[in-house]
């Protein structure tokens, strides 16, 4: 339960380093290991980035998820 406490955490918002203090980790990489970010969350991700990193005029830049593990789609 520890194990998908702490990989579930981070979908409610809750930071690496607040993670890290609650598992009892000393190095970031550990906890690292809990992240298991899924496609919706990369996408999400890429969108607010996108649209805090966006200038007006016509090219504003725009992430996009590339590549992708086996059996993932790259969304358009």
């Amino acid at each position: 339960m520890r194990h998908t406490a702490l990989t579930w955490m981070p979908y409610a918002g809750i930071s690496l380093d607040v993670l890290q203090k609650v598992a009892g980790h000393q190095s970031p990489d550990v906890t690292s290991r809990y992240l298991h970010p899924d496609l919706s969350a990369l996408q999400a991700a890429a969108e607010s980035f996108s649209a805090w990193w966006s200038n007006p005029g016509p090219r504003s830049p725009r992430l996009r998820l590339v590549g992708g593990g086996a059996g993932h789609e790259n969304p358009r």
